[in-house]
């Protein structure tokens, strides 16, 4: 089980992995990427103009011999797509990304069907990324809830028969955050879960370390950048 370290006790990580978030603008990408940064309640986030980076120690079970390792998440996040497509180094932002955390949320139904646009960006420009899901928001009153989990399931089914995972690994990977509700801990939840997914052997068809950096011997610089021809 992977373990969040607020207070970066932990040993020396072995592996640091890039994670990036995508979704429209407005869905809450800033105070979820505040809340894994600071773990508080953001107050007053500013929308992000280009990339924030926030880096987070992180203890996951140990593989082979090992019993337990510490890896770092580094979480990027990014501004709405219509500002990202404005750069000209737009494919930069997925390098050596190692999984995508699509967010959309309850109260913008565009922010889900507009999602396939970023999926599409994703496996584009991303070397086979993990693909993990957040609705965001779900502390707004009922009212303001304009996406069901009909519409998030019709959603995960279509992305499915795309893809060729089926619904079921998909639904593993689906969160329901809030960054304002301290009470709501998916965020913490989702971390933890994406933490130990990617450094496991044979999850989503990869090996543990996969487009990971090896803090003992290259840096970020060493592996080259992948071009998108779609």
């Amino acid at each position: 089980m992977a373990l969040l370290n607020p207070d970066s006790t932990l040993g020396s990580p072995s592996h640091r992995y890039k994670l990036i978030l995508l979704g429209e603008a407005g869905v809450g990408k800033s105070s979820l990427w505040y809340r894994f940064k600071t773990g508080r309640s953001p107050s007053d986030v500013m929308s992000t103009i280009g990339m924030d980076i926030a880096t987070k120690t992180v203890a996951v079970d140990g593989i082979g011999s090992h019993d337990n390792e510490t890896i770092d998440l580094n979480l990027w996040d990014t501004g709405g797509r219509e500002l990202l497509h404005r750069d000209s180094t737009y494919g930069n932002y997925f390098r050596n990304v190692r999984a995508v955390l699509f967010v959309f949320s309850v109260d913008n139904v565009q922010s889900l069907t507009n999602l396939l646009y970023w999926v599409d960006d994703a496996m584009c420009y991303a070397d086979n990324p993990v693909c993990f899901f957040l609705c965001n928001k779900v502390d707004l009153p009922e009212e303001d809830h304009f996406v069901y989990k009909s519409d998030i399931q019709s959603f995960l089914s279509m992305y499915s028969t795309r893809f060729g995972q089926t619904v079921e690994s998909l639904s593993e990977r689906l969160f329901y955050t809030s960054a304002k509700d301290m009470s709501n801990t998916e965020l913490e939840k989702a971390v933890e879960g994406i933490a130990q997914w990617i450094h496991t052997p044979g999850k989503n068809g990869t090996r543990a370390g996969s487009k990971s950096i090896s803090l003992r011997s290259i840096t970020p610089d060493d592996e080259p950048l992948s071009t998108c021809a779609c």
